[in-house]
This record gives structure tokens, C-alpha cells and sequence, in this order.
């Protein structure tokens, strides 16, 4: 599942992905900034907590999932491209849901 979030603080796009079935919650930041981190792996599980009210019901008919749902995991993706200018930010979370996993980012220029 793919969030796109918004941090207002320094307006900054970045992409948590939710990856149901392995229990885990990547944060695609292509431009991570250690005084966010924090901040940005408590929106992912501020989302994570949302997602789980509007989906408790059908959640809560898979118990195994359920009682996972709260403790998933939080990961940077080492493949995640990087960029230097934070205008950039909403093309790199669009790049990185259309082509998940995949090295789309080589030979990419965002100045084009």
C-alpha cells in the first residue's frame, strides 16, 4: 500500500509503503535529513494507526495480521535514489510507486 506523505515542517514529499504481507513499513525519503527522521517514522506510524481504524473490521477477520499490524517493522530501503533539492520530492515518491524496486533513477536527471 502506498502513502504519500507530506512534511510540512521543511514541505518535503516522501513514501511510506506498507507492505502487508511481510509485516514491514518502508519510508522512501530521497531526501532524508537526520533531524526528520524521527519525525518522519512518526507520521508513518501515525498512518500505519489511522490505517488500522479504517480497516480494523476487515483487520480484525485475519487475526494473525491484526495483532501484527501495530508492530511492523520500519526500514529505509538502501536502493531508495537520493536527490539534493527538495522541489524535487513529489516526482521521486511518483517515480518510486510507479516503478517500485526497480533502478528507474539511473541515468534520470530531474532537470529535464
Amino acid at each position: 500500500m502506498f502513502l504519500p506523505i507530506h512534511d510540512g515542517v521543511v514541505k518535503h514529499w516522501f513514501l511510506v509503503v506498507v507492505n502487508i504481507p511481510d509485516a514491514e513499513c518502508e519510508i522512501w525519503d530521497s531526501n532524508p535529513v537526520d533531524s526528520a527522521n524521527t519525525r518522519r517514522q512518526e507520521y508513518a506510524i501515525a498512518s500505519m494507526s489511522l490505517l488500522e481504524k479504517v480497516f480494523g473490521n476487515e483487520l480484525r477477520m485475519a487475526p494473525d495480521l491484526y495483532a501484527r499490524f501495530g508492530s511492523f517493522s520500519i526500514s529505509y530501503p538502501e536502493s531508495c535514489p537520493l536527490h539534493p533539492r527538495s522541489e524535487d520530492s513529489g516526482i521521486f515518491v511518483i517515480r518510486n510507486m510507479q516503478f517500485y524496486r526497480q533502478r528507474w533513477y539511473v541515468g534520470f536527471n530531474s532537470g529535464d
